[in-house]
């Protein structure tokens, strides 16, 4: 009988993702026919302690491999061939199975991915670098680790209960495969368990990048938990059943959890990082990266978003019941809710801007940006679930701001051109101007030259990276201003005020169009 189950551990050592050989099979179940037959069914405790053992050293063998292969650092090729953060090529995503390379090699790749994305500097709100803390932490690496480890457990249970056909009786299979599993399972356990608890103090401590941890895990184990259900049957079934759905359960709290402490690390955001060229806030480009990341875990985010009162009135642990529609809505409830915490952030910064025009220019900058995003991706049609208007909102944000940009830049410049100093058109053909008269013009010309310089010392350190809008703003300034000052030029340039003209008339309407194709021209 050892003999047979040596051989059988020798041939699942071999390769343990088929059945063992067939005339083996044949042998084991003769045997077990015939230990039955003779009251011998002590050797099913023999057989279930010798397969224990295997399994849980397969368990750890994948365990210490995996730590022996985190260890390995990429090489200087390996490196230069992956697309950094801001690259336009596609990054690998996360394969629990993957068959064009081997896991050591794609390990490697994925630890150094994450390289360069801590290079990047992304990992934190506002410009903030990443603490990186992967003594308390959870690494992507540790999050690969486990998620493998788990779809390898099912794979290998699988595997064990396919074994007990023909040798276990049926009667006895539940039991036996209680003790084959056990020391594995709970190692796999214990492991999530650990995991769980450093993910819900890196929330503790705001590290909101804890979130994209969170979800591989509940989307990996949502997939996994129907095979776990199946292969436990029986007196344990409810035990190991109910471990696995407290320990998802667990990791969806936490979800829910680093979901709402996400929106607070936006209301906290600290103004100390505000641009102070005007230009997109970090904050913003990180949210909306944040998002779109999100995305991409669609239906776990909408399972974890299905439990909390507040966005499901009928809270669930799973999507199975719940229809897309419905999973559109509560995504789109979240990204409203960070949207409109954002927008709010946003204007709490802008007012510590000194300037009112470039608090607009601020402010068209972020909702530019924002609008953008939204319209590029899937984010749009989600946050039309719960705001069908939200894109003419966006657009009607940026009409105002840039109302409000042109009445903040000109104002003083239009208030030079004209006021209630206006010499009367008869005085100025008759050409017989007072000395007051000639002072007034003179004042008019030097307080606008003046002004016109302040604004395009000003104007030419503020950035508006958007092409689209930054042609807007210069487009709708030339025909703010340059009318007007044509209406003042035409009145005043050939009325003889000053023996030195060239003094004063420093500027022609078409001069003035060209100095604001100058304006955000932070090279």
């Amino acid at each position: 009988m050892n003999r047979v189950f040596n051989h059988l551990d020798h041939t699942m050592e071999e390769n343990s993702s088929v059945s063992i050989p067939e005339h083996v099979q044949s042998d084991l179940k003769r045997m077990a026919e015939w230990l039955m037959f003779h009251n011998y069914d002590s050797y099913m405790n023999v057989y279930a302690s010798i397969r224990s053992n295997i399994l849980l050293r397969s368990v750890q063998g994948l365990k210490d491999y995996q730590k022996a292969s985190s260890l390995t650092m990429a090489s200087p090729s390996t490196l230069s061939a992956l697309p950094s953060p801001s690259s336009p090529l596609p990054r690998t995503k996360f394969r629990l199975d993957s068959t064009k390379k081997g896991r050591l090699q794609y390990a490697i790749e994925k630890r150094a991915t994450k390289m360069l994305q801590r290079a990047s500097g992304y990992s934190g709100m506002g410009s903030r670098k990443s603490d990186v803390r992967e003594e308390s932490g959870v690494s992507d690496r540790e999050t690969e680790h486990f998620l493998i480890l788990a779809t390898s457990m099912l794979k290998l249970m699988q595997i064990e209960s396919q074994l007990m056909l023909g040798v276990i009786p049926i009667q006895h299979r539940q039991k036996t495969f209680e003790i084959i599993s056990r020391d594995s399972f709970e190692l796999l356990f214990n492991d999530g368990e650990n995991i769980g608890s450093r993910i819900k103090r890196s929330i503790g401590r705001h590290e909101y990048t804890a979130i994209l941890t969170i979800f591989p895990i509940i989307k990996t184990l949502i997939t996994l938990q129907p095979g776990f259900d199946d292969i436990f049957v029986g007196s344990f079934a409810s035990t190991r059943a109910n471990k696995l759905t407290t320990l998802l359960k667990t990791f969806q709290t936490n979800g829910v959890r680093a979901l709402e402490e996400f929106i607070e690390n936006i209301r906290n955001e600290q103004t100390s990082q505000l641009p102070k060229d005007g230009t997109v806030h970090e904050v913003t480009s990180n949210v909306l990266m944040f998002l779109e990341h999100l995305t991409e875990y669609s239906e776990t985010v909408a399972s974890t978003l299905a439990q909390d009162p507040s966005y499901n009135p009928l809270p669930t642990t799973t999507t199975k019941h719940l229809d897309e529609a419905f999973k559109k809505t509560l995504l789109g409830a979240y990204i409203r809710r960070v949207l409109t915490q954002l927008n709010l952030t946003l204007v709490t910064c802008s007012d510590l801007y000194y300037d009112n025009s470039i608090k607009a220019i601020f402010r068209l900058n972020n909702a530019c940006y924002i609008l953008k995003a939204l319209q590029g991706s899937i984010l749009l049609d989600l946050l039309k679930t719960k705001e069908p208007d939200c894109q003419q909102n966006y657009i009607d944000m940026m009409e105002d701001q840039k109302k409000a940009y042109l009445h903040t830049t000109w104002k003083k410049v239009e208030d030079k051109l004209f006021g209630a100093d206006e010499i009367p058109i008869a005085v100025l053909k008759a050409g017989k101007l007072r000395d007051k008269d000639k002072q007034v013009i003179k004042d008019k010309f030097s307080g606008f030259n003046r002004e016109l310089d302040e604004i395009c010392r000003l104007q030419q350190t503020y950035a508006v990276p958007d092409p689209e809008l930054r042609a807007t703003l210069r487009y709708d300034s030339r025909n703010n201003i340059s009318s007007k000052y044509k209406e003042f030029y035409d009145k005043y340039a050939s009325v003889p005020f000053t023996k030195n003209p060239d003094k004063y008339i420093k500027n022609t309407p078409e001069t003035i169009a060209v100095l604001i194709d100058t304006f955000f021209d932070v090279s």
